[in-house]
């Protein structure tokens, strides 16, 4: 540092010799150039730098309600898909609360013709009844089965009640949603029926079902008996190996004559109908939902997950016992029957899910969307901002060019005027001074007559009229001295 404040003091003193040897026209030219030249540089360092700084600045803000929007608009957007989430949740709640009532108030409406066939059984006809193997499983049919072999039954209570084998074939013809319904007596007969169309077509019907099937042992018979009304049994796998589908049921007590109970009435459900029904509601565009019963268990979904190990398939497996525990966390909450919206990974991906209960029948019914698919908009909205504000610095740096262009521009002009004044100025300064400098030449020659016209009204034309009144003095002398010598001569 010592050494470079040496050397530009030498710098500094080589300058001023050299201006010292200068004339005054060109000291005059030095100094007004370089003291304009030195303006000039310093205003346009410093509009470049404001100006730069004014860019800077811009950027900056620019980012910063880039920042903000974006963050706005995902808290915003968030807001919305959760509210949207929600009510898709409910929606599709209270179509499946719908349906299940539906479904009872038909169990219960079956009931009620059983017992009034068994109380009025002079309103109905007896019909003919057949085992499973005396019928082609095809369509819609009915038969006839025993709880096990050599039971006994009341011939009459049979004849009474094998009418309702055509009632339950109807309810099953107009409600799609029934796949199965069944009258199970307490002597130990059911009469069936039921839509084989459910069956691929490659399945063997006749190994589906046999002359016995013992009701005694089946929960919704079971369920029906101790309620003594209408009740819903949890869903299970579909008891026919042959159809891996889940499937739930509604039962309820019929009566005799005397007011006691003479056996149940079924109704099976297939979940695959219950999910058609919800999937054609077209209330959610994208996403996906799934259902889960009081146990924990995925009845259902249309998540369309291409993963091998999907957490949502149907297995009748607890997802409170999953290794997922963020899905766990949010089986515990469906199952006990809350509503709310959280965000939890499935298979890998975030995803937020909106859930609400099912109430009829203690399920569940959760609506779930992809956060990457809900951030989209907000992804486009940031491409946007990027390139706005991209633009935006693209003008602001072609402006600034040629803002920079003009200065110089103007410079150069500034410059060329500063010089040209300059001589000018410098002109009116050293003119008459090189005419006060050619008034002494011509007087030191003997011209006493030389006569300075100087008019710069300041101390310049002063000193000419002082020389003026010199060289008149030195005239009117001269004049007075060579008369006193002459006059010397004469004498």
């Amino acid at each position: 540092m010592p050494q470079f404040l040496t050397n530009m003091k030498n710098l500094a003193e080589k300058i001023i010799a050299k201006i010292n040897k200068m004339q005054i026209r060109q000291r005059m030219m030095f100094i007004v150039i370089s003291t304009s030249v030195l303006s000039l540089v310093l205003l346009s360092l410093i509009t470049l730098f404001s100006t730069f700084g004014i860019r800077e600045i811009a950027i900056e803000s620019g980012q910063e309600i880039g920042k903000k929007a974006s963050t706005d608009s995902s808290e915003i957007l968030r807001e919305q898909k959760e509210h949207e989430l929600l009510t898709t949740a409910k929606g599709r709640a209270n179509i499946i609360n719908y349906m299940m009532r539906d479904l009872g108030r038909n169990t219960a409406r079956l009931a009620k013709v059983a017992t009034t066939m068994l109380t009025r059984p002079t309103e109905y006809a007896a019909e003919p009844l057949f085992y499973p193997d005396q019928i082609k499983l095809a369509g819609l049919v009915t038969y006839l089965q025993y709880a096990e072999p050599g039971t006994k039954v009341n011939p009459e209570e049979l004849a009474k009640l094998s009418s309702m084998q055509k009632v339950m074939a109807q309810t099953i013809e107009y409600n799609p949603m029934i796949s199965e319904a069944c009258l199970a007596s307490k002597t130990g007969f059911e009469i069936s029926a039921q839509d084989f169309d459910q069956f691929d077509a490659d399945v063997d019907k006749s190994q589906s079902i046999s002359r016995y099937f013992n009701h005694f042992q089946i929960d919704w018979y079971k369920n029906a008996l101790q309620a003594e009304n209408v009740v819903f049994s949890d869903a299970r796998m579909n008891a026919y190996e042959a159809l891996a589908n889940v499937v739930f049921h509604y039962s309820a007590p019929y009566y005799d004559a005397t007011g006691e109970i003479a056996g149940v009435i079924e109704c099976e459900e297939n979940i695959d109908a219950v999910n058609k029904v919800v999937y054609e509601a077209d209330i959610q565009e994208a996403g996906f939902y799934f259902v889960v019963d009081k146990n924990g268990h995925v009845l259902l979904h249309n998540s369309n997950s291409t993963a091998t190990d999907d957490e949502l398939a149907v297995t009748m497996k607890d997802l409170r016992e999953g290794a997922n525990l963020e899905l766990a966390e949010l089986a515990k909450s469906m199952t006990a029957g809350e509503t709310g919206v959280r965000q939890i990974k499935i298979n890998g991906a975030e995803h937020y899910v909106a859930y609400a209960p099912v109430t009829e029948v203690n399920w569940s019914c959760a609506e779930a969307i992809s956060v990457d698919k809900v951030l989209e908009p907000v992804e486009k909205n940031d491409k946007i901002i990027k390139d706005i504000a991209a633009e935006n610095v693209d003008v602001m740096n072609a402006h600034i060019k040629n803002t920079i262009l003009m200065m110089v521009f103007i410079i150069f002009m500034l410059l060329v005027a500063v010089i040209y004044i300059g001589r000018r100025v410098s002109d009116r300064f050293v003119k008459p001074i090189r005419e006060l400098s050619d008034g002494v030449r011509e007087i030191t020659s003997g011209n006493f007559d030389k006569k300075l016209d100087i008019t710069t009204g300041d101390e310049i034309e002063h000193l000419a009229i002082c020389f003026n009144a010199m060289t008149d003095e030195l005239t009117a002398y001269i004049d007075n001295l060579s008369r006193v010598t002459a006059e010397k001569e004469k004498a």
